[in-house]
């Protein structure tokens, strides 16, 4: 065989390999070596990071956890602009959308928060730049100059304390440098999004640099409204700036505060399937096109969510001694959210200084949009970590305390325009078009105040074995205050349709204050083997804790009033137990890895949303979820230039104990699970929001061209089974199984100073809902929310640095 036909040969081997890994391997992890002075000691393996899982600096591999990690890198090239992505290239995540960013949800596990009406803690923590956030929603954000983004699944109540019973994402960004440097990103896509970022580090004299970015984010609305503007569009802004100062050797302080304005037009409902009986009959009549997969809207209102947040974080990091390190992180967070929605979903209703839209076919049931929003939360919280690492040959202890004084305010206003004749509330006979106002407002407020203290130790027994153990105390303390208003008045005489204003008083009014104060002791144990470097094996226990969530729904009053009791709006925090067997392997100087992890999981008391008629929302304890499953994550590199990886990951969560909820629109009192009462048992139900298979794959392929310039390849699959998204366990509020193809092309110079990507999303062009409810009798027997790529979209990426 001649030298060209052995090249040849090696060129044909390569596009097998490749055209294999795109149907079988999943997401590379880490790009490249982390560079820290804890890869000094060995020679860096082939895709190895440095995490913090542990809060000190630790390989990968070496972790006895469940771990993922992806650097800011990898990110880029997954094309992942913001956190609700990151479900795309973690096997262990999946996020679930809905009408706005505070009622939006990760998963892990199995476990969900839905803040439906806010006042839910997260099941997963998210910890940004070493500030835990305390409502899930303000994760999401656009990223921007980012050092990693860590996963950690499973219950981690000891160092990363409560609110993180499902797991933690652990997101760092970039620290400033001693040296010059600038980058800057566009993305364009085809259907009108795009989004320019850009950074620059400058050192300022010899022991002090500046670290700035920024990015803009717009999408043209995609879905064409029939009644008004289109929807499906997004403007958000915002940036960072940290600036470093190097007080000696030893110690440093790290000032930080960002910025983030976002607006969205995302969270419109799509009714999919019309009431029941003749109020279906109005829907077919006034609201156009519906059905599953219809992209066309027809709503008089525009549905927006509007957040603002402003974050500001002091660090301080100090060796005291060579063996012993400080610690010290403030952070305050405030956030105003702002959504209006139209509940009704069609062309009918009323608009401040526009009046009653037309109804020439009397359809009987009308929002009225107001001036001060549907829906208003802030959130203002500030909290202080403090943090001891010590180190020596055989022994590593962390210990440390934290405190978090929080604070919370919400508004909600839910107004209607009611026809008389043909709406059962109406308690009076009235003349067919005669309008009644039927209102519900909203006032809560929260405060929480939580202290902890932990430590947790890991101690070498014999070269190859290490136990590790730890505790955290934690005391919480909340305070809920709420109002609860009901209008309900002829509109003649009393409500303004220009001004949206009712002068009628209120015929009932609800008011209360409830206080709870909470005690918990959670920890972790277990053992760990390493009888070489590339290999770890590992089993613990391990010890979550979740705060105490706030009832603050419409009729949370009500529940109140009728027992007299109003501790009832504060239902009890969750504690989760875990057991967990892991094996870590890597072969070939890192060039095939192996991560299993095996799970048995119990969440006692699990925090869950309770969606009824489409806007009856409680938070209700759903009993104790169960939860078996494996995490398996592979990842290889057959040749220099060839990364393939595979993520599957198992998740059998289901609801345990006798609670019983309303059976669901398609369900038959009597017939199967619904009782003849019209309720049915949890017990047994699969958890809402939690696909029981997952699997992530993908490809990446580089080449040289020239001595200057390479080729960029990168194909990605994302697949999980079908989602039931609300406790009914309905066939309606059920997204079946689908998958979403990626792929990308792109060239660069060698040095990766520039790279221009032509990337296609979705490109088999799989329709899929973010959410799905069920209003029968008032929004419709099915609606949903309609995701960024829910259809086929591509674009190109121009990056550069300096």
């Amino acid at each position: 065989m001649n030298k060209r036909s052995r090249a040849g040969s090696r060129q044909k081997i390569k596009a097998a390999l490749l055209l294999a890994g795109c149907s079988c391997a999943g997401h590379t992890w880490a790009q490249a070596p982390a560079k820290t002075a804890l890869a000094q000691d060995a020679a860096p393996e082939i895709g190895e990071i440095v995490v913090t899982a542990q809060r000190r600096e630790q390989r990968l591999s070496e972790v006895p956890l469940s771990v993922q990690a992806a650097s800011g890198e990898a990110l880029r090239q997954a094309g992942i602009t913001d956190s609700r992505a990151l479900e795309q290239i973690s096997p262990a995540v999946s996020f679930n959308s809905n009408y706005s960013t505070t009622t939006t949800t990760l998963v892990i596990r199995g476990a969900a928060s839905i803040a439906q009406e806010g006042g839910i803690q997260p099941s997963v923590g998210v910890v940004i730049d070493g500030v835990p956030v305390a409502r899930q929603g303000e994760f999401v954000a656009d990223l921007a100059d980012i050092d990693r983004v860590e996963v950690l699944s499973g219950p981690q109540g000891t160092l990363f304390g409560k609110n993180s019973t499902a797991g933690v994402i652990n997101i760092i960004s970039n620290r400033p440098k001693h040296q010059m440097e600038a980058s800057f990103d566009l993305l364009g896509t085809f259907d009108g999004e795009i989004i320019p970022k850009a950074m620059v580090n400058v050192p300022v004299g010899d022991n002090v640099a500046l670290r700035m970015n920024g990015y803009y984010h717009y999408i043209k609305p995609q879905i064409e409204n029939l009644a008004g503007p289109d929807i499906h569009g997004q403007r958000s802004w915002g940036g960072q700036a940290k600036l470093l100062f190097d007080v000696s050797e030893r110690t440093n302080i790290l000032l930080s505060g960002s910025y983030n304005n976002f607006y969205s037009t995302f969270g419109n409902n799509f009714v999919v399937t019309p009431n029941s009986g003749p109020f279906g009959d109005f829907q077919r009549l006034v609201f156009g096109p519906i059905g599953w997969g219809v992209d066309v809207a027809n709503q008089d209102t525009i549905s927006y969510s509007r957040n603002r947040l402003y974050a500001l974080v002091g660090e301080l990091n100090s060796e005291l001694s060579d063996n012993l390190s400080l610690v010290a992180i403030a952070g305050y967070r405030n956030s105003l959210n702002r959504t209006e929605i139209d509940v009704d979903a069609g062309p009918i209703g009323v608009n401040p200084g526009r009046g009653i839209s037309p109804n020439p076919f009397g359809y009987p049931l009308e929002y009225v949009a107001t001036e001060d929003d549907h829906q208003v939360e802030r959130y203002k919280y500030w909290s202080q970590e403090l943090r001891l690492a010590y180190s020596a040959p055989g022994i590593d202890v962390v210990a440390g305390a934290y405190y978090q004084d929080y604070k919370e305010t919400r508004q909600l206003l839910l107004p209607f325009l009611l026809d008389g004749s043909a709406v059962p509330d109406v308690p009076v006979v009235t003349p067919a078009g005669a309008r009644f106002f039927n209102s519900d407002e909203l006032s809560t407020g929260l405060t929480d105040k939580t202290m902890a203290a932990f430590a947790d130790v890991t101690y070498e027994i014999v070269p190859t074995v290490n136990l590790f153990g730890g505790l955290r105390y934690t005391h919480e303390k909340l305070r809920l205050t709420y109002r609860h208003d009901v209008f309900f008045n002829p509109a003649t005489g009393f409500f303004n349709p220009i001004t949206v204003t009712n002068t009628a008083p209120p015929v009932d009014t609800q008011n209360f204050i409830s206080r709870r104060s909470d005690d918990n002791l959670s920890g972790r144990i277990g053992v760990q083997w390493q009888p070489t470097r590339s290999l770890n094996y590992y089993a613990s226990y391990n010890r979550g804790y979740k705060g105490s969530a706030a009832n603050q729904g419409r009729t949370a009053g009500s529940l109140v009033r009728a027992a007299n009791d109003s501790s009832l709006a504060l239902i009890d925090p969750e504690i989760a137990e875990a057991f967990e067997i892991g094996a870590k392997q890597r072969f070939l100087d890192g060039r095939l890895t192996f991560n299993l992890a095996l799970y048995k999981q119990i969440i006692k008391n699990i925090q869950q949303t309770a969606v009824t008629q489409g806007i009856s929302v409680d938070l209700i304890n759903a009993g104790d979820l169960k939860i078996d499953g494996f995490e398996f994550v592979s990842t290889a590199q057959p040749f220099e230039g060839l990364n393939l990886s595979l993520g599957v990951v198992y998740n059998k969560a289901r609801y345990s104990g006798h609670n019983f909820f309303p059976c669901g629109p398609s369900d038959t009192r009597g017939v199967g699970k619904c009782g003849i009462n019209g309720l049915q048992d949890l017990d047994g139900q699969r958890a809402i929001s939690s696909p029981k298979w997952k699997v992530v794959t993908s490809a990446a392929y580089e080449t040289p061209m020239s001595e200057d310039l390479k080729l960029m390849l990168r194909v990605a699959y994302n697949w999980r089974s079908s989602i039931q998204f609300q406790l009914f366990e309905d066939p309606l509020t059920a997204q079946p199984a689908y998958g979403l193809l990626d792929a990308s092309i792109g060239f660069g110079s060698i040095d990766d100073k520039w790279a221009l990507t032509l990337f296609g999303k979705n490109l088999t062009n799989k329709f899929y809902y973010g959410n799905l409810n069920t209003g029968d009798g008032f929004i419709g027997q099915q609606f949903g929310n309609i995701p960024r790529d829910y259809k086929r979209y591509g674009g190109l990426r121009l990056t550069y640095k300096m």
